[in-house]
């Protein structure tokens, strides 16, 4: 196998997603300007017309190649160094879009999991946020929140406790 057809399957497979040996095998041949309907590339690269059909729709969907609007049609190579640097815009825009998401996802899981870090007020009978620093009143935390506080005060009745609690 020639050594750059290898290194072309590597270069583009970092990239994309499914891009291989056959792929690179097709766009090594048309590489030095060449223009070529897809019975001469199934001589060059003996890959089955169906195949190979199937390769260059990716690729062309992938905007690596060109197809002409000629019967045969035909493809070719625009632009290499152009469509390689198009390629890699378009997936580091994906990654931060991505990125973007993926810290939306963390930060609605974080909430849903983060802990509620209280304070008891003994003398006033009140629970208290220590983060945000403000009394709680909804009613279903109270009532768990004094429970666990019931049974912290059965075993040490003498202590003022600061309690941590997940919501």
């Amino acid at each position: 196998m020639d050594e750059n057809v290898l290194r072309i399957k590597e270069i583009f497979s970092k990239h994309l997603h499914g891009f291989g040996i056959n792929h690179a095998r097709v766009y090594h041949c048309l590489l030095g300007d060449e223009v070529m309907c897809v019975k001469d590339l199934q001589r060059e690269t003996s890959i089955e017309k169906c195949l190979l059909y199937k390769i260059l729709k990716d690729m062309v969907r992938e905007n690596l190649l060109t197809k002409t609007r000629t019967t045969p049609a035909a493809y070719f190579i625009e632009k290499p160094i152009l469509k390689f640097n198009n390629l890699i815009k378009k997936q580091t825009k994906l990654f931060l879009q991505d990125k973007t998401e993926l810290k939306k996802i963390m930060k609605t899981t974080a909430t849903e999991t983060t802990k509620l870090r209280i304070t008891i007020d003994l003398e006033k009978k009140t629970i208290i946020d220590q983060d945000t620093r403000k009394i709680l009143e909804n009613k279903t935390e109270i009532g768990e929140i004094k429970k666990l506080f019931e049974e912290a005060q059965k075993q040490l009745p003498e202590k003022k406790y600061a309690m941590a609690y997940a919501r």
